[in-house]
């Protein structure tokens, strides 16, 4: 098998985590498929739940390849991040304001991850990078700080740009074959081997989308999604819109467990269902109508059509 899929722990409730794993695992099984190289990815190494490994940070995960080690800290953000500083605090800018951009215990993710890299290398005794990762996307008018050369050893992308780096990086001095992987999740971390390829290829249903004047379009939409609805062509919206009701970034959908929950990135004229505003995450019954920007007939419309006889069958992921 190409790729490798292991876990340290099982991993947390928190939806965003769980969804950002799994969307870089799919992406990962789908670009390296017909690949000779042999990758492994390890979920949620969380030092507090092995002894052996003293004090070190949790990692979201690690990927490990033929010349490539790195970590891989994930942040679910939809706004703009705006960081002037290397030890300064980030932010994501909306037009209600602002939210601090955690770090951990760190005060930005960029020291969140240096600390990482650092005390991680110590264990592992091999050379990391690591992949700062913004889920569902970095947005395009984020402003980071200036890096140098001195941090050749950083990459900040959106979580989807996983499958570019892991054929245009190379960490120095690192040679891994499939053996060497296998010792490291095995016999160092400790890691099960994680059998999630159920999770990777199953639909969980349709969704389907419509505009006036424009032809019905239906979505495949997989266990784990997460994605958003949005106007602006600049942003990496799984569905983008014409609709002048609809704002830049309008809506964020995610599944969670066998629903598909809708919430509102305080756009600027709301959801509908059933002629009520959407102020509150909301699960899409069946069928269910939501409307984007009005409830006027020339809103744009979507409703989730699951696969009922899959959805009794739908694998699950261990959970804390």
């Amino acid at each position: 098998m190409p790729i490798n899929f292991y876990l340290h722990t099982p991993l947390p409730d928190e939806v965003n985590e769980r969804c950002a794993i799994i969307q870089v695992a799919r992406q990962l099984h789908k670009q390296v498929a017909a690949s000779e190289q042999t990758f492994s990815l390890i979920a949620n190494i969380d030092p507090d739940h092995a002894s052996d490994l003293g004090e070190q940070p949790q990692l979201d995960a690690l990927l490990l390849g033929p010349k490539l080690a790195a970590i891989l800290e994930f942040k679910a953000y939809f706004d703009p991040i705006i960081g002037r500083h290397l030890t300064g605090k980030w932010f994501a800018i909306n037009r209600k304001g602002r939210q601090q951009v955690h770090g951990g215990s760190q005060r930005n993710p960029f020291l969140q991850v240096k600390n990482a890299r650092r005390m991680w290398q110590s264990v592992l005794k091999i050379p990391l990078h690591a992949f700062l990762l913004f889920y569902p996307y970095l947005h395009p008018d984020s402003k980071l700080p200036q890096f140098g050369s001195e941090h050749s050893w950083l990459g900040i992308q959106s979580a989807d740009e996983i499958k570019t780096l892991i054929f245009s990086i190379r960490t120095e001095n690192v040679h891994l074959d499939a053996a060497q992987q296998f010792q490291i999740a095995n016999t160092i971390l400790h890691c099960q081997t994680w059998p999630i390829e159920p999770l990777l290829t199953k639909f969980a249903g349709y969704l389907h989308v419509v505009e006036p004047n424009q032809s019905l379009v239906r979505y495949p939409i997989h266990p784990y999604d997460s994605f958003t609805i949005g106007r602006s062509k600049r942003v990496n919206h799984l569905i983008q819109l014409n609709s002048q009701r609809v704002s830049s970034s309008h809506a964020h959908l995610f599944m969670e467990g066998n629903d598909l929950i809708i919430e509102d990135l305080n756009s600027k004229n709301g959801l509908f269902y059933d002629n009520k505003q959407l102020t509150i995450p909301f699960k899409l019954p069946p069928n269910g109508k939501v409307f984007l920007g009005g409830t006027e007939s020339d809103a744009p419309q979507i409703w989730y059509a699951p696969l009922q006889k899959q959805n009794s069958l739908m694998p699950t992921l261990p959970t804390s």
